[in-house]
């Protein structure tokens, strides 16, 4: 992404020098990011000499498109903190038939009045399965199971 904003900058400033100051950068930087991406495109992108700049078709193509990517990652962005948040407010729990169907649903039924953004999602499996995954750590999720109380890998 930073190659595609400072591009993006180049063009909005037609100078190189401030564009890598804009994006705390050297200016031989953003000149070799520049002619990374001519390279990698096989296209010269702009004209530019004795402080003169200007796009060429395919460098006008190129900005087009980067600008359309520097939107979306923009837009994503905070979509992804939002989603890293729902992950971390998601809890797992893996509880065997006569405790997940009989038990918990009291308890859980309390916790998410208590919490109501928490995500609980509840495994139900045999007692020998769930105690196997927690021993080999093959589980993320807090395990309940009988005789043992809360247990977690």
């Amino acid at each position: 992404m930073e190659t595609l904003r400072l591009f993006c900058d180049v063009v909005a400033t037609k100078n190189f020098t401030r564009a890598a100051e804009w994006n705390d950068r050297t200016q031989t930087h953003a000149s070799n990011l520049f002619l990374a991406l001519e390279h990698a495109f096989g296209a010269r992108l702009a004209e530019r000499h004795h402080g003169f700049f200007q796009l060429t078709p395919a460098g006008e193509l190129c900005h087009r498109h980067f600008l359309e990517i520097l939107r979306l990652y923009d837009t994503l962005e905070p979509q992804m903190q939002a989603a890293r948040k729902a992950a971390a407010d998601t809890i797992e729990l893996a509880a065997c038939y006569s405790i997940g169907l009989h038990q918990l649903p009291p308890c859980l039924e309390r916790f998410r009045r208590d919490f109501p953004t928490a995500d609980v999602r509840v495994r139900y499996s045999l007692t020998a399965c769930m105690t196997r995954c927690w021993i080999a750590r093959s589980t993320s999720a807090w395990c309940v199971i009988p005789g043992g109380g809360p247990a977690w890998p």
